[in-house]
This record gives structure tokens, C-alpha cells and sequence, in this order.
């Protein structure tokens, strides 16, 4: 009977070959849940990795916007962030996402900074309420 590795040392082992592997320790991991039967847990291990990255300098994120965010808006965003978390390397991917009306959303392992105009008119709505 094979013993059950828990996903902290799944992400881990993740963690450690990203660099080294080219994404081949990403192949193991995939096939081990599916022989396995834990799929269910591939977007808790991705959070796990993306936990440890923070912890070891490196903060993976993403930014969602109304339009193409420019480089130089991008750039600030990324510097904003090194300043918050004292990481080494920030590495953002980005996503159109029309609801927001307009501003931005970044959201990282345990931390969402949201300067979107869906968000303040739903804090201006909230506000009205309570009057």
C-alpha cells in the first residue's frame, strides 16, 4: 500500500523542479493525481506553489482590466507590488474582463487590491444604504 504525500510537499516538489525541469515536474505531479484520484485538489496544489514562490521571493499574480493594460501601467503595477511584498520577481499574467466597468483588480496568494469602477460603485451603493 502506498503511502498518501500530503500537498504541501506535492507543491513543493513543484516549486523546486520550476526552474530546474522546464515544467516536467508539473507532468509527474498531473499524473500522480490522476493515478491517484486527487485531481480534485490541482487547483489547491497550484495555490500551495504559488504560496511557496511568495515565501521564496517570487509572487505570481494577476491583473484583470476592461482593456489592455499599457506596459508603463503594468510596470507600476509590478513595482507597487515589490514594494508591498518584498519580492525579488513579480510575474503577472493578465485577463480582459468587461464587468469591471473600468480600473483594475490585482489579486495575489492572500492579498486583492480592486480600484476597479464596479467596486467603488458597489461601495458608493453599499454606503447609500446605511443612510
Amino acid at each position: 500500500m502506498s503511502r498518501r504525500i500530503s500537498r504541501r510537499r506535492l507543491a513543493e516538489y513543484v516549486a523546486d523542479g520550476l526552474d530546474k525541469d522546464h515544467g516536467q515536474s508539473i507532468n509527474q505531479l498531473a499524473a500522480y493525481l490522476v493515478e491517484t484520484r486527487r485531481t480534485k485538489e490541482a487547483s489547491l496544489i497550484v495555490r500551495d506553489v504559488e504560496d511557496i514562490l511568495a515565501e521564496r521571493g517570487t509572487v505570481i499574480g494577476s491583473v484583470s482590466s476592461v482593456n489592455t493594460l499599457s506596459n508603463s501601467i503594468l510596470s507600476s503595477i509590478e513595482k507597487f507590488i515589490v514594494s508591498q511584498t518584498k519580492a525579488d520577481r513579480v510575474l503577472l499574467k493578465t485577463a480582459i474582463d468587461e464587468e469591471l466597468i473600468g480600473g483594475f483588480r490585482v489579486r495575489l496568494p492572500g492579498y486583492e487590491i480592486d480600484q476597479s469602477i464596479k467596486k467603488r460603485l458597489t461601495n458608493l451603493r453599499a454606503g447609500l444604504k446605511q443612510v
